[in-house]
């Protein structure tokens, strides 16, 4: 027998020998028998009772020792239960779980008894009595998720989330949890952009592993999807422009339809055909149509564009959209500003006199002694368009704006640097009022527009503080430039509108322009939204924000009336020369100063001569997107409540609640976000007591909203994303048929956790240490009582 041999002698007690117990038993006989014959060769004869205690105690002491020897122990009890396991259930609730292509019986692909995804994972998965059983020995969460997580889970009919943000809820989940584990029920279908094997590693670093099902199969419906909206979303009268249609085909390509633009009563049809595509694409294919436009009148102008059915395309809710188109009358009058020279300017500048819709005006200080003025399309350029003998002059004020009836006569000023150079701090004053007043809109082409430690540029500094969208750092400090990246928000803007058609919609870094240099910047001002940032691209999902967090290379702020855009820092020229090589950027730096310019001008919240304003976020509003409301009140309407309702496509009234923003008493903002698509009409109540105001709704506030859910048309499961984030962070890929499987998982993982009892000796305690030395002890104190050692 080895050491191991551990019979249970006593009921509770285990041996534990510390050699052979052969050997432990061999040497206490041995022991025993040499006490013995001590015993009789050094006390035969004698009587007594300390002789007879002495002669037990030593045999006594021996087999005492053997029985240590013997290693007799106990096992305590298994003590307490293991804490409950945190457990995390993410149910997919997006509208491709609608697809139905799951068996009954579970699995991927299924026949005629297939059920919807989203049915199966709550009656499979989510069962109650399968949730309970898991209850009792789990910490059991469950929590739905679309672009973001919700505690309540909805019925077998209400998954139609729009967006299906599959990292992000787990990112979210790993953060509310700490530790334990998440179980993803999904289709794999990610809608939002994000690093699959960067939030597996960070939920794996943060002591959680995420286990998947994936239910679906690689269905393809074949889907035709139609986009369109104008290039230019202001035209002015007698202006040629374009509408921007894109058909998207999923199992679609090499196919054709008929696309259809209505307008007036008119009908004009084209012929187009997807592109075949090739393999990888998987049959999905796109193609963009130019429609040109043209409108001789000032006027809001209606569009349909739809495209014919394909014949196995089971939804052509997508297949139509309305187009709406402003024309103005006049041309938009620009005051460019500039302290001093630079290629900046130059190229800006160049840039709106190619727009024959700008009727332009610049001024710059060349020297102290000598301004130059340059006035194109004269006759609507702006108070003493044309000086003395034409072009320009010197060491003359001519045109510069001293009153706030001056600054008045132009929609836009661009102001470059210098400025303590150009205007005096009188003229710096009425320009604030300009903005805050009179809804007047400014540029900061090249930072800040003025030098503090200049005579006169700390007086400007002081009175433009206000209006300003950033603060800029003390002193008159520069920063290193870098490459500007449109925001989200700034991906959308018209300003952008050019270059990101030009790139896809993905603006790539060497597409986009470059700063040589910076104003130092301390931090936004509340409200500003970032346009585009400078350095380093935002990364998905966690892209900078359009708000007043994080710096910005390009930023906007409304200030009373009117809006301030500053870009912080110049070098933006090098823009034009390098979009002039390149074909398909050619045009891109005009387009962005034409397109600011008229956003600036035709966007503006408040119309001149209207004392009611309304104005749009946008024409266009994708199906669940947020539509603003602006209602700008003045003169004769500025004391009146007004309130306005939204009449949807089918005549159906609902009422939108405006609130009255801080600081701007006359402007009242409200939200809407739509339920179906079509045309809708915001309308303006509560005027009735001031009936001689004039109006301006800006088209009758109609806005279209079209359907551009990518959820119901890309519904292929993608089982390859789920794998990964189940693989890097530590979890298992489940089979969707075995959902048994997961309390298996949990339960081998919680008896793992479970420390086994460890046996203890039981002599290890001072009494039994005691009670053998005090044998030992006893028995030679006896001996020596009796004179013998």
């Amino acid at each position: 027998m080895g050491t191991g041999w551990t019979p249970s002698l006593l009921a509770g007690m285990i041996f534990r020998p510390v050699v052979d117990p052969l050997w432990v038993g061999l040497l206490t006989a041995g022991a025993l028998g040499l006490a013995v014959w001590a015993w009789r060769r050094g006390h035969a004869g004698e009587t007594g009772v300390a002789t007879l205690t002495a002669m037990l105690l030593r045999p006594m002491g021996v087999a005492a020792v053997g029985v240590l020897l013997m290693g007799p122990s106990v096992m305590p009890e298994s003590g307490e239960a293991p804490t409950p396991t945190p457990l995390t259930i993410l149910v997919d609730a997006s509208a491709s779980m609608q697809t139905r292509d799951v068996p009954a019986g579970g699995g991927g692909t299924g026949g005629g008894s297939a059920v919807p995804r989203y049915a199966f994972a709550r009656g499979v998965w989510l069962d109650v009595d399968r949730l309970a059983s898991l209850r009792r020995a789990h910490d059991v969460w469950v929590y739905s998720f679309g672009s973001g997580l919700s505690a309540a889970v909805p019925d077998e009919d209400g998954a139609d989330r729009r967006a299906s943000d599959v990292l992000g809820a787990v990112a979210e989940a790993a953060n509310l949890m700490g530790e334990g584990h998440v179980v993803v029920i999904s289709d794999g279908r990610h809608s939002v952009g994000g690093d699959v094997g960067a939030t597996a590693r960070r939920a794996a670093v943060a002591g959680v592993q995420v286990h998947t099902v994936t239910l679906g199969g690689a269905t393809r419906a074949t889907d035709l999807a139609l986009e369109a909206r104008p290039r230019q979303r202001y035209l002015m009268a007698g202006e040629a422009g374009v509408l921007d249609v894109r058909l998207e085909g999923v199992n679609a390509a090499g196919r054709g339809t008929t696309l259809r633009v209505r307008h007036g009563g008119r009908e004009t049809t084209r012929r187009v055909a997807l592109p075949a595509g090739d393999a990888a694409a998987g049959g999905d294919a796109s193609v963009r149509v130019e429609v040109p436009v043209r409108h001789d009148e000032p006027g809001l102008y209606v569009y349909e564009v739809s495209a014919d059915t394909l014949p196995d395309e089971p939804e052509a809710n997508n297949n139509a959209a309305t187009v709406f188109l402003e024309v103005t009358e006049r041309r938009m009058r620009v005051l460019v500003l500039e302290g001093r020279p630079h290629w900046d300017t130059k190229f800006l500048s160049q840039a709106l006199r190619r727009d024959d819709r700008v009727a332009l005006k610049q001024i710059t200080q060349v020297t102290p002694e000598r301004r130059e003025r340059i006035v194109t399309r004269a006759e609507e350029a702006g108070p003493d368009a044309s000086p003395p003998g034409g072009g320009s002059a010197s060491a003359s004020a001519f045109g510069v704006p001293e009153s706030l009836e001056d600054w008045s006569a132009y929609d836009v000023l661009v102001l470059g640097r210098g400025m303590e150079h150009v205007l005096s701090v009188a003229s710096a004053d009425a320009l604030v009022r300009y903005v805050s007043e009179r809804g007047g809109r400014v540029v900061l082409a090249r930072g800040r527009a003025y030098d503090p430690g200049r005579p006169g540029g700390g007086a400007l500094g002081r009175a433009w503080s206000v209006m300003e969208p950033v603060v800029w750092s003390p002193g008159s400090d520069h920063g290193l430039g870098g490459v500007l990246y449109p925001t989200d928000y700034g991906q959308t803007h018209p300003a952008f509108a050019r270059l990101m058609r030009a790139t896809d919609g993905v603006p790539a870094v060497a597409a986009l322009p470059t700063l040589d240099e910076t104003s130092a910047i301390d931090g936004l001002k509340p409200g500003t939204r970032v346009l585009a940032t400078l350095g380093e691209p935002p990364q998905a999902p966690d892209s900078v924000d359009e708000t007043s967090e994080g710096g910005g290379g390009i930023v906007e702020m409304g200030y009373g009336r009117g809006r301030v855009v500053a870009v912080t820092g110049q070098g933006l020229w090098r823009w034009g020369l390098a979009t002039g090589a390149d074909e398909d950027l050619a045009g891109v730096y005009d387009a962005f100063w034409s397109s600011l310019v008229r956003w600036l001008v035709m966007g503006a919240e408040a119309d001149a001569g209207a004392d009611v304003s309304l104005r749009l976020s946008g024409r266009s509003v994708a199906l669940g997107e947020v539509l603003t409301v602006t209602v700008v009140q003045r003169g004769a309407a500025e004391g009146a409540e007004v309130s306005a309702e939204v009449v949807g496509p089918d005549g159906a009234v609902t009422g939108l609640s405006l609130e009255r923003r801080t600081g701007a008493a006359t402007r009242r903002v409200g939200a809407f976000t739509p339920t179906e698509t079509g045309v809708h009409t915001v309308r303006l109540r509560g005027l009735d007591e001031t009936p001689e105001s004039g109006v301006e709704t800006s088209g009758g506030g109609k806005f279209a909203v079209y359907d551009g859910n990518m959820e119901r048309r890309r519904t292929a499961a993608d089982p390859g994303l789920m794998r990964r984030l189940a693989e890097d962070s530590g979890g298992r890929v489940l089979d969707p048929r075995e959902p048994g499987a997961l309390g298996q998982l949990l339960a081998a993982e919680r008896a793992a956790q479970v420390v086994p009892p460890v046996p203890r000796y039981v002599w290890d305690r001072w009494g039994w240490l005691v009670l053998l030395l005090g044998g030992f002890g006893a028995e030679w104190l006896l001996r020596k009582k009796g004179g013998r050692w």
